[in-house]
């Protein structure tokens, strides 16, 4: 009731809306608006009451509520479940919870902080209060757990679009799952991680989760990940805090556009667009599998979305790993 009396407010903007009005509309006493108005006043909304004309919706809070993500989100169905969580420890955690209880494909896990968000092979990420995103989707793609890496790579490819859309700042990728603002240094801006429920030949559930740093100072970070970290802010020309709720839905839609195609056999237009934004290319490299290192110089992707690298006449195939860049 409470995002339906917000849409109400949105759709009047400017112009009072009176509590009768919402009553009938809604099919509840006026009470029960009242309370949902105070509600949404506790969250930060500022909503002006008048005895006679009503209520008037003013300024929204900078928070990821449901309410303001919906509110014109133009997917079908990734997003249409949100939890909202100010705090958690791990927004992957709190989403592998919901998708081993049965949620449906599309749910939505947002927070504000978490507490030990992390990215791959168990490295921390750092995620500072109400500044940036952090997000997992419940997904349920009928798929071999071998293939699980492209739903990595396509989620690069559409995180990277949707900044560029709605932020016009060129992003970079670098295998598998880091997001690197363009230029000579290429630091990071965000990074995926998916996990995975799954039997020997079938997924059963993919959370995916994408951190990216939006409105932070990089300067508020640790020594050692200052000197590699990125913020979309202060990438912009000239530095403008950036709108981080519709930024979410942008990069929400990417999504959903990305992972059709791929589930309708579009993936060579998805490698084709993740080689074109590819920042390994020609690079030397060590990568780490295990306790093996394969170093060489990067050839680029093969069309399972493995990564090339040559040494001298031979070209190994990495399935899986950690990238340093020579």
């Amino acid at each position: 009731m409470r995002g339906k009396i917000l849409g109400l407010l949105k759709k009047h903007s400017g112009n009072a809306v009176s509590g009768q009005e919402m009553a009938q509309y809604l099919g509840v006493s006026r009470i029960a608006v009242w309370k949902q108005i105070q509600s949404l006043k506790k969250l930060g909304y500022q909503i002006q009451s008048r005895r006679k004309s009503g209520y008037i919706l003013g300024t929204a809070p900078d928070l990821l509520l449901p309410e303001e993500i919906k509110h014109g989100l133009k997917t079908r169905k990734l997003g249409t479940k949100i939890y909202y969580l100010p705090v958690i420890d791990s927004t992957n955690d709190y989403a592998k919870k919901l998708a081993q209880a049965g949620a449906p494909e599309g749910t939505l896990v947002i927070a504000e902080k978490q507490t030990r968000g992390r990215g791959r092979l168990g490295h921390e990420w750092f995620s500072p209060t109400g500044q940036n995103i952090y997000m997992s989707l419940v997904l349920r793609p009928n798929l071999h757990p071998a293939q699980a890496v492209r739903i990595t790579l396509l989620t690069g490819v559409a995180a990277a679009l949707a900044v560029k859309n709605y932020c016009g700042i060129d992003l970079g990728l670098k295998w598998p799952n880091d997001l690197l603002v363009a230029g000579k240094d290429h630091k990071k801006a965000g990074g995926i991680l998916t996990e995975l429920g799954a039997e020997s030949d079938r997924i059963n559930y993919v959370v995916l989760g994408l951190g990216l740093n939006v409105n932070m100072r990089v300067s508020s970070l640790p020594g050692e990940v200052r000197k590699k970290a990125a913020s979309l802010m202060e990438s912009m020309k000239p530095i403008a805090k950036i709108n981080r709720v519709e930024l979410l839905q942008a990069i929400l839609l990417q999504l959903e556009i990305q992972y059709q195609l791929f589930l309708s056999g579009g993936w060579d237009k998805i490698i084709e667009n993740y080689r074109r934004l590819d920042t390994l290319k020609g690079r030397r490299v060590n990568v780490k599998q295990g306790n093996e290192m394969v170093s060489g110089q990067v050839a680029g992707m093969d069309n399972e979305g493995r990564l090339l690298v040559r040494s001298g006449a031979k070209t190994q195939s990495v399935i899986a790993g950690e990238v340093h860049i020579v």
